[in-house]
């Protein structure tokens, strides 16, 4: 997950834009880094046990036995909080705790998964060609910024 690497100087993003839990840290969801925000927030969901809710491949089990039922409820509930509270206040809009996670992942997944439209890609390699070093902290700070633009972009076939 990133940590030390997050640099203020990019995209405005701020050292108060940081999404923690107990597993670790990464940047709360912006316009601008659907990509490093889902990669991360998905690690967390795995830990907790939940992804496989958020992606609808494990299916709500009977009430009964009620231990199962209030298992995969309790990790139902811990994704819905973890998506919302890890996006920032613009992103936030977009989705509401009375949200199903499978609905919250997918909107959030339509509106800011640059990499999936054309535009999308043209405006990551747009900021990929703009980067400079003086922009960033540290050469690994620049270097991993260039290598997540890279890892977005190698979907693309253009």
């Amino acid at each position: 997950m990133s940590n030390s690497l997050l640099s203020p100087n990019v995209a405005g993003i701020s050292p108060d834009n940081i999404y923690r839990c107990k597993y670790g840290q990464t940047h709360v969801l912006l316009p601008t880094n659907y990509h490093r925000w889902s990669q991360d927030l998905q690690a967390f969901l795995e830990i907790e046990q939940a992804y496989r809710i958020v992606t609808q491949e494990e299916e709500e089990p009977p009430a009964n036995p009620a231990p199962r039922y209030a298992s995969w409820e309790e990790r139902r509930v811990k994704a819905k909080v973890m998506i919302f509270t890890s996006c920032g206040p613009a992103t936030r809009q977009q989705i509401n705790l009375a949200m199903d996670p499978w609905d919250m992942w997918q909107t959030l997944k339509a509106k800011y998964d640059s990499a999936a439209s054309r535009a999308g890609r043209f405006a990551l390699r747009g900021r990929f060609n703009r980067l400079l070093l003086s922009q960033f902290s540290t050469v690994t700070a620049f270097v991993t910024e260039l290598t997540q633009l890279r890892q977005q972009l190698a979907g693309s076939t253009e």
